[in-house]
Order: structure tokens, then C-alpha cells, then sequence
């Protein structure tokens, strides 16, 4: 999916508006592909002030391991991501905080690349099945979220700390 910048209207409150999906399903992180199903997504992009800023509100499916216990963990998620078109020159300051964008030499911005890598940014650095998880006996392996285990020593593995 892409933005053809040559189609955009410069003029301060106009907006342009883009509906696809992405599909990352082939893509695998640590032998899990985190985005099985397409990610649904809207492009915007506005101008205010004489910037032009892209808008991306994705609605998707997460996959990841428990860090914990190792269960898989499927959440739903809708996030929204900002950034700032660099169109021609941009001094710096104008900039600020915002993450700033640059649509290719023929003029076409890229979504699914940006797009993947806000979603990869955006996964918690703990990623837990439930806050309160228990995780691992540490003798015998067994997933203390499903009652004692049976060696009986009950020894918690957090693999996050």
C-alpha cells in the first residue's frame, strides 16, 4: 500500500484518506509470525500549518510468547500512529518530536514498511498473558498458572527478571 504524494492537496485543513490492508502474515519473529491475519488500516494525511502529517490508525491481531510461562497470547489491537511528511525542505526545529517521513524519489510514500515498524515499536518490552502470570516451575517445568505442579517444590521461574 502506498500514498502518491502528486494526488495530495497542500491547502491548510485538507485531508486525503486511503483504506487498505497490509499483510505481514509470511513475516516471522522468533519463529512466531506476530501479525497472522492482514492488518487493517487507514492512511491520512492532513495539512495544518504548512506541514503535511500522515495518520495511521490500524486495527490488528497480535501474536506473542508469554514471557513467563510461554503461552501463546493472541490480543486484538487498534493503535493510531503519527508521523511528519518531510515534502521538500523541512528545517529541523519544525520538526520537533514528531517521527518524520519521506515519501520515495518517485514520490510515493511506502505504508507497509512504516507501518510494520510503528506496530514493532509499539509491542511491550514484557509481554505477559495476564499481569498476575505465574510462569514456570523451575524443577519441573510445569505452568504454574494451571495449579501446583507436580514435583512439589513449586520453585517460580520469571524469565523477565
Amino acid at each position: 500500500m502506498f500514498i502518491d504524494m502528486k494526488q495530495i492537496d497542500r491547502h491548510p485543513g485538507s485531508e486525503f484518506k486511503r483504506s487498505g490492508v497490509c499483510d505481514f502474515s509470511a513475516v516471522l519473529v522468533e519463529e512466531i509470525a506476530p501479525l497472522p491475519r492482514p492488518v487493517k488500516v487507514e492512511a491520512t494525511v492532513s495539512g495544518r500549518a504548512g506541514l503535511l502529517y500522515l495518520t495511521l490508525s490500524a486495527e490488528y491481531d497480535l501474536v506473542y510468547l508469554c514471557d513467563r510461562c510461554n503461552a501463546e497470547v493472541v490480543r486484538h489491537e487498534h493503535q493510531v500512529f503519527r508521523h511528519l511528511i518531510q515534502d521538500g525542505y523541512l528545517d529541523s526545529t519544525a520538526a520537533g518530536d514528531e517521527d518524520v517521513v519521506q515519501p520515495n524519489p518517485d514520490g510515493k510514500l511506502p505504508i507497509d514498511d512504516l507501518l510494520w515498524e510503528d506496530i514493532m515499536l509499539a509491542i511491550p518490552t514484557h509481554k505477559l498473558c495476564r499481569e498476575d502470570c505465574r510462569g514456570l516451575c523451575f524443577s519441573c517445568g510445569s505452568d504454574l498458572n494451571q495449579g501446583d505442579c507436580k514435583c512439589g517444590q513449586n520453585k517460580q521461574v520469571k524469565m523477565d527478571e
